[in-house]
């Protein structure tokens, strides 16, 4: 069963194309997809969906350098 579903690095043209699509999608389905910008693709921010174990590698870089 899907939980959650990461978009990230969703460019910012696509916001009204998900206002669009949203329209028609169930509650249910809209509340287990999770948007994330180039600026939230944060370990921070993706390790409230996920551990950081399973954080993409080339998030985890940015993780050691912060």
């Amino acid at each position: 069963m899907v939980h959650k579903i990461l978009i990230i690095n969703v460019p910012r043209m696509f916001s009204p194309i998900w206002s669009a699509i949203s329209l028609i999608l169930p509650e249910q389905h809209k509340e287990r997809i999770v948007l994330l910008s180039t600026s939230k693709t944060t370990p921070a921010e993706l390790c409230k969906y996920m551990p950081s174990e399973h954080l993409p590698p080339h998030v985890k870089a940015e993780e050691g350098r912060a």
